[in-house]
């Protein structure tokens, strides 16, 4: 499901989308016009028919199969979440239709905004609409919304103005610019809470060496110890599963993108068609299948990058290595970078490499911009919203 639009009675789907006509039995009293049915009793019919399923096998299974004697008689388990005021208000929906609970229609604060909207249409016509419906979405961000052709007088689905909002989701760039701030996130949490933690330990050992009354010589072992750990493995670590999710983010959703684009244009090839492996492999199919060029993108190069130091990490645990071989793209890096990569005789044997979480941010960034730009270019919405006058 690629488009939802938003009406005065909430949002809706196209009769002819495929969920719908698969679901259909059912949901006939739900269809809003020729052209678009409410969505609220299509979700409410897939999550708890999915449930009432459910219950449905393990009551047979109850009937048929002698169990042993319950554990904890009368012992129940709730579970509450952020979901759990929708899925109720799904449950409604499914059990006395959405004509039955009115007030519990999905909206987008239509209300909220439907005075101004006709309030802009008396005054400026469709574009003060557009300019109040631009600044209601500016402010819903979260979503990732483009104004389609349909609005206003003239559209291609021929609605009044004001009575639909085109909504393009596309779940491909929700999970991407999601993924990466999540990955963010991890970098920031990881960035503030190892000193807190390492101040934590720092206090419990000086009052264990208060109360245990240790010599100054056995509490500076310890606190070297703990020095080393805070200083030199946690912070390398990190860096090191921050390089290996980043890079996962970009071999995955490549991939995803070079396979939603051969599809959309009706490529008989696949990405596993081709040869090579991972980011390689995707932007090869990308290039000779579709005719995009990822490669010229400015930040294709710190990918690159990023994939170095990747392998370097999860092949060789970071280490130089012995051979020349090994050793040339190590000290290509560290050249190149010689404010965030360096190398340090971590374990007092063998040299490897050493990142700062500065870097990891950039590559992060970096990411960002280029999926930006090769989404962008592939005529795919943004992650905030496209406005299409």
């Amino acid at each position: 499901m690629d488009t939802i639009f938003v009406t005065e009675k909430g949002f809706c789907t196209l009769r002819k989308d495929s969920v719908f006509t698969n679901l259909q039995n059912g949901l006939d009293q739900h269809i809003y016009n020729d052209n678009l049915a409410l969505l609220m009793p299509l979700v409410a019919k897939i999550v708890w028919g999915t449930i009432s399923a459910c219950d449905t096998i393990i009551n047979g299974l109850s009937r048929d199969v002698q169990f042993p004697p319950e554990l904890a008689p009368s012992y129940c388990v709730y579970v509450r979440g952020f979901h759990s005021e929708a899925l109720l208000r799904a449950r409604k929906v499914y059990e006395v239709g959405v004509h039955g609970v009115q007030t519990l229609q999905w909206r987008i604060d239509y209300e909220r905004v439907s005075g101004r909207v006709h309030s802009a249409q008396r005054q400026n016509g469709v574009n003060g609409v557009q300019r109040c419906w631009a600044r209601f979405l500016a402010r819903n961000q979260r979503y990732n919304l483009a104004w389609g052709a349909g609005f206003g007088p003239g559209g291609n689905l021929g609605y009044n103005q004001c009575d639909a909002l085109i909504l393009h989701f596309n779940p491909l760039v929700i999970e991407t610019f999601a993924r990466l701030h999540g990955a963010l996130a991890f970098l920031e949490t990881m960035n503030d809470g190892i000193p807190t933690v390492e101040e934590k330990e720092h206090r419990y050992l000086e009052q264990l060496a208060a109360e245990g009354g240790w010599e100054y010589s056995e509490y500076a072992g310890e606190r070297d110890v703990l020095n080393e750990k805070f200083h030199t493995w946690i912070p390398t670590f990190a860096a090191y599963s921050a390089t290996i999710l980043l890079h996962s983010i970009v071999e995955t959703q490549l991939y995803a993108f070079a396979e939603h684009i051969g599809k959309k244009r009706g490529s008989k090839l696949r990405v596993k068609d081709m040869a090579g492996q991972g980011v390689k492999r995707s932007a090869i199919y990308l290039e000779r299948v579709l005719s995009i060029d990822v490669k010229t993108d400015p930040e294709w190069s710190r990918l690159n990058d990023l994939q170095s130091l990747r392998n370097i990490i999860v092949h060789r645990g970071g280490k130089r290595g012995e051979s020349s071989e090994q050793q040339k793209p190590v000290d290509e890096l560290v050249r190149k970078y010689p404010q965030a990569l360096g190398l340090r005789k971590a374990d007092g044997f063998h040299e490897q490499i050493w990142m700062s979480m500065n870097l990891c941010r950039d590559f992060a960034q970096n990411i960002d911009g280029f999926f930006e730009r090769v989404f962008k270019a592939s005529g795919l919405p943004n992650r905030n919203m496209q406005l299409d006058s």
